[in-house]
């Protein structure tokens, strides 16, 4: 997909509306209070921004735990009622249909 300059901004969220600065350091990276803060502010964002939005993980691992907590907290429920979500799938090694 071709998206023009004009079509897209680019943030990154330091720290949720209520809760700790955002760190995902391996030592930080399962602090249920950290996620949940970071869910409140994608959530604020879906709320806010017209169309899409769009969440890059370093590692498929992270999306996972990211994506439980928020479920298991309602923050997945909120998303949803705001945009449709789409999550990539893991890709399979040897499935040719995951070819780069």
């Amino acid at each position: 997909h071709v998206v023009g300059a004009s079509q897209l901004t680019c943030g990154i969220l330091k720290r949720g509306p209520i809760g700790p600065n955002l760190n995902f350091n391996k030592d930080h990276r399962d602090n249920s209070e950290m996620l949940q803060g970071f869910g409140r502010g994608v959530v604020q964002v879906c709320r806010k921004v017209p169309d899409g939005v769009l969440l890059v993980f370093p590692s498929y691992a992270l999306m996972d735990n990211v994506i439980n907590k928020w479920e298991s907290g309602g923050i997945m429920a909120q998303i949803r009622a705001h945009k449709e979500v789409f999550i990539e799938p893991h890709k399979q090694r040897g499935d040719p249909s995951s070819a780069s």
